[in-house]
Parts: structure tokens; C-alpha cells; sequence
């Protein structure tokens, strides 16, 4: 979860994962709907949210991604 927004980052994994495993779920809790959903070649084996951007660490090197637009009004 990021701080006090309602943004929550979700991956698939386990014997029934409801999403893909190289998908990356960025979930707002409070619309009930994906905010923004990044798809990545490798399983995604963690994730990191900030203000500014959203890490996600796989087996090959990282990707940044901004966070623009998953950030909401200021």
C-alpha cells in the first residue's frame, strides 16, 4: 500500500493466482478498479510503490516506471 492512499500493488502467484505472474496490478481500493496494470516479459518477484515511481525488481536488471499515471491530484 502507498502511505495513506488507497493504491495497493498486486501480482498472481500460487496454485489458483486470479492474474498473470509478469503482471503488476496497481489497484485502487477506494473506485474498486485497476488503476494501472504493467505487464513484464519475466515473473514479477516484488514491487515497490512511491510518489514518484513504481519499482519492480525481476531475475534481468529493474525497471523505473513514473508515476504519473498512477498518482492522483495533488
Amino acid at each position: 500500500m502507498l502511505g495513506k492512499a488507497n493504491y495497493i500493488a498486486l501480482v498472481g502467484g500460487g496454485k489458483n493466482p486470479k492474474f498473470p505472474i509478469n503482471k503488476l496490478i496497481i489497484w485502487d481500493d477506494a473506485k474498486q478498479f485497476a488503476a494501472v496494470t504493467l505487464e513484464f516479459p519475466t515473473q514479477v518477484l516484488q514491487s515497490r510503490l512511491s510518489r514518484s515511481q513504481i519499482l519492480s525488481p525481476r531475475s534481468k536488471p529493474q525497471t523505473t516506471h513514473p508515476a504519473s499515471a498512477a498518482s492522483g491530484p495533488k
